[in-house]
């Protein structure tokens, strides 16, 4: 049987798709956290609540600023790692120390488990995210939270090239120049040096 110099052999061509999908596989990168979540998180309208979150990769460790029983500011500790549901959970701890106008002294350090923790972002934007805790076994407080903004970031102006961090150590004092590009930054508008 003759075969058509322009059709290959299904083997040959099946061997070599199973080979490039098998690349593929190999080559593709795996999950990639897409946001940083480390950020002030509160719960708009509850003025006093909320949590500070610091990210290290699949890591969070929070700390949260409510109100205990006696109506008292209380913080708590939670370290959490991402789960296989999207999730950060993990123990929730409560911890004190010494008084603050006196000297540190370790024996006044105490950490106690306390509870669980779950910080679970939002799927359609990293700015909102469901806050799920318990303390002390006494009822599960689940909060929608957002995060803080303290003020506006202004993302706008020119802005081109740019400097390693040995160019900055090494000019110390400013140039008429670049008096005129920080002013150009600030204002937005751009400036020609003479």
């Amino acid at each position: 049987m003759l075969r058509s110099p322009l059709r290959p052999s299904s083997s040959l061509f099946l061997r070599f798709a199973r080979a490039a999908a098998f690349a593929l596989v190999l080559c593709s990168p795996g999950t990639v956290l897409a946001a940083d979540y480390t950020d002030i998180w509160w719960t708009p309208g509850e003025g006093g609540w909320g949590m500070n979150v610091i990210q290290s990769e699949n890591f969070l460790f929070v700390t949260f600023f409510i109100y205990g029983v006696d109506h008292k500011p209380t913080w708590y500790t939670a370290d959490l790692s991402l789960d296989n549901s999207g999730a950060y959970s993990d123990s929730l701890y409560a911890n004190t120390g010494t008084y603050y106008a006196l000297p540190w002294s370790t024996g006044d350090a105490t950490e106690q488990q306390v509870g669980t923790a779950s910080f679970r972002p939002s799927t359609s934007n990293a700015y909102q995210a469901t806050m799920t805790y318990v303390v002390n076994g006494i009822g599960t407080v689940v909060k929608s939270v957002e995060r803080q903004t303290l003020t506006s970031i202004t993302i706008g102006g020119l802005y081109t090239g740019g400097m390693s961090a040995s160019q900055i150590a090494a000019t110390t004092r400013p140039t008429t120049a670049r008096i005129r590009a920080r002013t150009a930054c600030r204002s937005r508008k751009p400036t020609r040096a003479q």
